[in-house]
């Protein structure tokens, strides 16, 4: 799992942008006329993510995030994350889950009173909680929310560059529409860690350019986002993060767990 931070920076990452140029297919998803719009495209497509990210993070949903790690002959990673998600409170549930990973495979954590808390954690004793103010955790993996914090997707959605309407696609039986384009290198590396903020400048220098990474959003019929996503393929490396967002305006509670320990960093292959 490693190999997410450490990716070989080479010129292999000039042939990265071509192979992710068609990364953006999904057999679940039903286009109108090959993913052309039936109707007039939007003027703003940018303005219309920001709006609908802004309406999303108004109310809550339930939030199903994937995060896929495909290394080829070294091997693929899968961690799934879900639970709900006050995103207009602050407060939500999450459990994540790594398929096919021995020993422990699930932690919980919990956001609550702008902090987070996780379970099982190592460096704290059995039945203790981890805690930090939400606000200070990093992200120490590639394209991965800090504590897998289904809000800061949204957030780095929102920042998408040259963004444009794909068409009306079905998605979870939700028609929706469609936008795609890419993250720079602000919208990359927000709330990154230093080490990876590093790496990441060093592949910069070496394409002449920011990091070839694509961003999708579906936007639904009442403005909300249903689901993002980001791709990069990276020397062999492809990271794939996906949110999925249902049941807008459901019931979510979330109450600080005890006892809980204060710690200064929350990392690791469950953490991101």
């Amino acid at each position: 799992m490693h190999a997410t931070r450490t990716l070989p920076l080479t010129a292999a990452l000039v042939t990265a942008a071509l192979l992710c140029a068609g990364c953006s297919s999904d057999p679940e998803w039903t286009t109108d006329k090959a993913g052309k719009a039936s109707g007039s495209p939007t003027a703003d497509p940018a303005g219309a993510v920001r709006d609908a990210v802004a309406a999303t993070r108004a109310t809550s949903a339930h939030t199903d995030q994937r995060i896929v790690i495909d290394a080829g002959a070294t091997g693929r990673y899968e961690i799934d994350v879900t639970g709900g998600f006050d995103l207009a409170a602050d407060r939500g549930t999450l459990k994540v889950h790594m398929a096919g990973k021995p020993g422990q495979n699930e932690i919980d954590e919990v956001f609550a009173d702008g902090k987070v808390h996780v379970s099982d954690l190592p460096q704290v004793d059995p039945g203790t909680w981890a805690t930090m103010p939400r606000a200070k955790t990093e992200s120490h993996y590639t394209l991965r929310a800090p504590v897998n914090d289904p809000e800061y997707l949204l957030q780095q959605i929102a920042g998408m560059s040259r963004t444009s309407e794909v068409g009306r696609e079905t998605v979870g039986g939700v028609r929706t529409t469609h936008y795609r384009g890419t993250l720079d290198n602000t919208a990359l590396t927000r709330r990154m860690a230093s080490e990876v903020r590093a790496k990441t400048d060093e592949g910069r220098k070496i394409l002449g350019s920011d990091l070839p990474v694509f961003a999708d959003a579906w936007i639904d019929a009442e403005g909300r986002v249903t689901r993002t996503r980001t791709d990069m393929n990276l020397a062999g490396v492809r990271i794939t993060v996906t949110l999925n967002l249902t049941d807008h305006g459901t019931r979510v509670t979330a109450e600080a767990p005890e006892p809980a320990v204060p710690v200064t960093e929350l990392s690791g292959v469950f953490l991101g």
